[in-house]
């Protein structure tokens, strides 16, 4: 049975530059190569789950190409992880392109349309969240607070996805910064103190430039988890710049402040309602379960 490959297309992505120009540049590629391609642009909220259910349901051989930012990428791999006969490409023109930066791969290579349409096919690990997929990393706490604000900033004409990252984080620090969180890993070590922020996945970067989880590897079967104790404001203001190069688990100004482990799995129990972005997608809670699952993504990767 031929492939079919299906490009999800966000129309806001990159603030709607993309939506012009790609349905012609993905019908010109996909006649070159002799296959087949369909062009999703959701109108509604659900509208990219449908289209991807859709065509995955027969059980032909399914490519789909999320066109867009971590969002996107989040709603392609939650539509079609469940099904085998599906894979995930990536064609990055969001604010952040968070994952893509961990990837085995150039980006620009993924903006090349022929390159991946005819990528392979790996094997990459997703990390469950309460029933979520999460591909790159689930931040919660004052990382999370940054990820909400970051979206205000960028509708702003001119902001940049890491300029807005770092305005968003400028507020946050004027705002109450810490949670008594109890963190337990692997169901048995615990720890528990007041901490600003966790950042737990399988991607290094989020905010467009923040090395969170600098070990972090995409496919090992393991999840790197981040928490940062809390620390006086006129203190934070000079870790910025370590957290972000991803030095803070080296650097002995962080001394004492990084809680650092490798886990499968994970849960937080916290004093208060915090905000929890997964890829960037924000909820509140008290309460999240954090679970590996190895190999649960089939992603494309482009063909040089």
């Amino acid at each position: 049975m031929e492939e079919l490959h299906l490009f999800i297309i966000n129309p806001h992505a990159g603030k709607g530059k993309e939506q012009a120009v790609l349905p012609e540049r993905i019908r010109a590629a996909a006649q070159e190569l002799g296959v087949e391609a369909v062009v999703c642009i959701p109108a509604h909220a659900g509208d990219a789950r449908k289209a991807i259910e859709e065509a995955a349901v027969g059980g032909r051989p399914l490519r789909v190409y999320a066109c867009g930012g971590d969002g996107t990428v989040k709603e392609t791999v939650n539509a079609a992880a469940p099904f085998e006969n599906a894979s995930v490409g990536i064609y990055p023109c969001g604010s952040g392109n968070d994952y893509v930066k961990s990837l085995p791969t150039d980006i620009a290579l993924c903006r090349d349309l022929k390159a991946l349409m005819k990528g392979t096919i790996c094997r990459m690990d997703l990390v469950d969240v309460d029933g979520e997929l999460c591909c790159n990393m689930t931040n919660i706490g004052f990382d999370a607070l940054v990820a909400h604000r970051m979206r205000l900033f960028r509708r702003i004409p001119l902001v940049t996805g890491p300029l807005a990252y770092s305005l968003a984080v400028g507020a946050g620090v004027v705002s109450r910064m810490s949670w008594t969180i109890k963190a337990t890993f692997d169901g048995n070590e615990e720890i528990a103190g007041p901490f600003m922020l966790c950042a737990a996945g399988v991607g290094r970067v989020c905010g467009g430039k923040y090395m969170a989880l600098p070990t972090a590897k995409l496919n090992e079967g393991i999840m790197d988890v981040c928490m940062l104790r809390q620390v006086p404001r006129r203190r934070f203001p000079s870790l910025i710049g370590v957290y972000k190069a991803g030095r803070h688990l080296e650097d002995p100004r962080v001394a004492g402040i990084v809680t650092y482990r490798k886990c499968k799995s994970l849960k937080l129990s916290l004093d208060r309602p915090a905000a929890r972005a997964v890829d960037g997608e924000i909820i509140k809670g008290t309460e999240f379960h954090l679970q590996i699952r190895p190999g649960a993504l089939r992603l494309i990767l482009p063909k040089a």
